[in-house]
């Protein structure tokens, strides 16, 4: 999605959007769909807004241009009407990590909430190898994300940057 609008080609979203994730690129997502004239965005993502692994800054950025943000629910299935994609049903994320903090989402699967769309956009799952930012000394936080300057996005180390979720 990303790509194609860079790129100039023709994306048509409708007038309601979901974006599951809730990293960087689900807050780029979200704002590109709401530039190209969506009314409805809305993110969904399994974290709490604490744990959201997008810059703070961008999920203000998100919030500040009409972008709701649902925390705690993940995908349980798309739903369809008349032949055709209508929406998403997500079920309650109880618990993002386990005890040995591993990305181990538990969910209440009888609290569930669903949301009519035209279009759904799945923004999930991107890590970054840190072994090069390990070696080289470049600032990272514990659960992996290269830390870089909210403005520039440079890192620690002058001229080298950060973008997107690495």
């Amino acid at each position: 999605f990303l790509r194609d609008v860079a790129l100039g080609k023709a994306v048509t979203l409708g007038s309601r959007v979901v974006v599951v994730g809730g990293g960087n690129v689900a807050m780029d997502v979200a704002l590109t769909a709401r530039r190209m004239g969506s009314d409805e965005v809305t993110i969904v993502c399994l974290e709490t807004r604490e744990e959201m692994p997008a810059w703070q800054f961008e999920i203000e950025e998100a919030l500040e241009a009409g972008v709701e943000i649902v925390n705690c629910f993940g995908p349980n299935r798309f739903i369809k009407k008349n032949g055709s994609f209508a929406g998403i049903e997500f079920k309650r994320c109880t618990c993002v990590f386990d005890e040995h903090c591993n990305f181990n989402p538990q969910y209440d699967d009888n609290d569930l909430k669903s949301l009519d769309a035209e279009n759904v956009i799945i923004a999930i799952g991107q890590m970054a190898l840190t072994d090069i930012a390990e070696t080289e000394l470049i600032a990272h936080s514990p659960a992996g994300q290269i830390i870089a300057d909210p403005t520039t996005l440079q890192t620690n180390i002058p001229w080298v940057f950060a973008g997107g979720d690495s």
